[in-house]
């Protein structure tokens, strides 16, 4: 379905000659989804190219994707592989993983500053939030999403989804009655 997406939002846009909100929005998912597509291949490197296993607590930032924080994971294996030209490669990846996830984000910001009521973009970039460990602004970026209906239209479209992400930020942050209030 992405792909059909895809397809459309780039027809459209040919026919409009500029990016438009929808295509960087889609342009930036892409980026931010083979980040982390690298950032999950990386992680089986490291458990099989390992002269000895990192401890667990070392692979949480794989977890998260937090890229700045597994960048430094492999920094510090150095002495735990069995060939340091490998290590160097990895480091290599990494970088442009980072380099790849802080592009996407970037589109996605600029979507939203076009189209600050583009509800795909806003609730990409409030996922990414709470996949990265910031449940606190997933559920600001939410609430201010919610906001955006305006009284004739009743209900925001995607409304559904944008209330579970605020109920899962919610949790996250430790606040299980707005959570589950919001899922009510």
């Amino acid at each position: 379905s992405f792909e059909l997406y895809e397809k459309a939002i780039r027809s459209a846009a040919e026919a409009g000659g500029r990016p438009s909100p929808l295509l960087l929005d889609c342009d930036g998912r892409r980026e931010i989804k083979d980040a982390w597509q690298e950032v999950r291949a990386l992680r089986s490197e490291l458990e099989t190219g390992l002269r000895e296993s990192l401890p667990a607590s070392q692979f949480r930032p794989f977890a998260v994707y937090d890229l700045p924080a597994v960048r430094k994971v492999i920094q510090d294996s150095l002495n735990y592989f069995r060939d340091p030209q490998r290590w160097g490669t990895l480091l290599e990846r990494m970088d442009r993983a980072i380099a790849k996830e802080t592009a996407g984000l970037a589109k996605l910001e600029a979507a939203v500053q076009g189209d600050a009521a583009l509800v795909p973009a806003q609730l990409t970039l409030a996922l990414v939030e709470i996949t990265r460990g910031r449940p606190a602004d997933a559920a600001s970026r939410c609430r201010r999403l919610l906001t955006t209906a305006s009284p004739d239209q009743g209900v925001l479209p995607g409304e559904l989804h944008v209330r579970y992400c605020l109920a899962r930020a919610l949790e996250l942050a430790g606040d299980y009655a707005g959570g589950a209030a919001e899922l009510e």
